[in-house]
């Protein structure tokens, strides 16, 4: 991958000697031309976009001796340009600042979709201040088309003043056109990839729920099948699974307890038992229970941590569980609601709307099964009732 932007690189500047050197007849130059762009797009054609917005910008600089070199790329919805990667001009990143197409440099080149040189930045429309602050004098921009549509800009930066040419724009358009071949595809292999992803995990989503389904009928004992299904949640959806049903006292009473790591169990037996739920706590079983809404937090902040923390002990207790992310939901059926499951993840898998969504689907099976298991054993009950009725009943006729 490095070797073929060095080739780029070495063939650049071999024009770079030679137009500044020998004049050349049309055709020599158009050959080398024309072997230029072959070799550039063979070289960034296996470039992903990161390696290759951060390989090109150092290239770009070197090629141009810049002191720095900025890619941004287009945001549609805002219609505004966004930095992605520098070289140079690390504060273009940790601030950045979205340049509305149009206005200042890099949205003039933008907008203008040509190449625009700057000699003197104190006297140009500037709109990120992070060029004068960082003591830039001269700007060279080129657009990035393909074809035609406008998907960013490429811009280097002098420290002195009037460093750049127009010979030095026409080196740089023609690696940016080969740049913005090479981002439309990576764009279209990553639109491919996610799209397999979405495919793949929609398949697990109705497979697991099948299992679920299957699990969930296979048995009218309820509480041991809800244990169950925490265990076969973990990990497929979660890292920590806890089930909570209603109890016929009133509050909740815990039925199940699923861990990925099983020497955590320990832990969260222990905070359980140290530290019972709040009556009116703010997140978890209690709360979503109380108000039939689900919740969904997918990021869990040192502020989210000190709501639910009773003291230090329980905070650090809390941390050491390394939850990232959790959601609630309840489990609705006809006559009310019955519990709720709690999705806890604790590596690196972030919940988010999709997740509650399929969440709340396995929530509504369970219920349902739940449901028919109570309303089952109420029949059972009744029929035993009458019968122990019907026996005494006998027993006074005879009499």
């Amino acid at each position: 991958m490095t070797a073929g932007v060095d080739r780029l690189l070495s063939a650049v500047k071999s024009l770079l000697r030679n137009r500044h050197t020998v004049p050349e007849e049309g055709g020599v130059a158009e050959d080398r031309l024309l072997r230029l762009e072959a070799i550039t797009e063979t070289a960034l054609s296996h470039l992903d976009l990161e390696e290759l917005l951060d390989e090109l910008l150092e290239r770009i600089r070197d090629l141009l001796d810049a002191d720095t070199a900025v890619m941004l790329l287009v945001d549609e919805e805002r219609d505004v340009l966004i930095p992605k990667a520098t070289r140079g001009l690390d504060a273009e990143l940790e601030f950045p600042v979205a340049i509305p197409i149009g206005q200042g440099f890099a949205g003039r080149v933008a907008a203008e979709r040509s190449t625009v040189v700057i000699d003197e930045v104190a006297k140009a429309e500037i709109v990120n201040p992070v060029l004068r602050e960082a003591g830039i004098r001269s700007l060279i921009g080129v657009p990035l088309l393909h074809p035609g549509t406008l998907i960013g800009v490429v811009h280097a930066a002098a420290y002195r003043p009037g460093y750049f040419s127009q010979d030095d724009g026409l080196l740089l358009q023609l690696v940016a056109d080969r740049v913005a071949l090479a981002i439309t595809q990576s764009r279209l292999y990553e639109a491919e990839r996610e799209a397999r992803r979405d495919a793949e995990t929609a398949y697990a989503q109705v497979a697991f729920l099948a299992r679920a389904s299957e699990l969930l009928g296979s048995s009218l004992e309820y509480e041991s099948t809800l244990e169950q299904l925490a265990q076969l949640a973990v990990p497929a959806l979660a890292d920590e699974v806890l089930i909570d049903m209603v109890a016929e006292e009133g509050g909740l009473k815990r039925l199940a307890t699923a861990h990925a790591d099983p020497e955590m169990l320990a832990l969260i037996r222990s905070i359980e038992q140290r530290y019972p739920p709040n009556e009116e706590p703010r997140y978890g079983a209690r709360s979503v229970v109380r108000s039939g809404e689900a919740q969904l937090v997918s990021e869990m902040t040192d502020e989210i941590v000190g709501q639910i923390a009773r003291d230090e002990e329980h905070r650090r207790l809390i941390e050491e569980l390394g939850i990232r992310s959790f959601m609630t939901v309840p489990l609705v059926a006809r006559r009310g609601i019955l519990g709720a499951i709690t999705f806890i993840a604790s590596s690196d898998r972030r919940f988010g709307p999709e997740d509650l969504a399929f969440a709340e689907e396995l929530a509504r099976r369970a219920a349902s099964a739940i449901e028919n298991a109570q309303l089952h054993a109420e029949t059972e009950e009744r029929a035993q009732a009458s019968l122990v009725l019907d026996h005494v009943g006998e027993g006074v006729f005879l009499v």
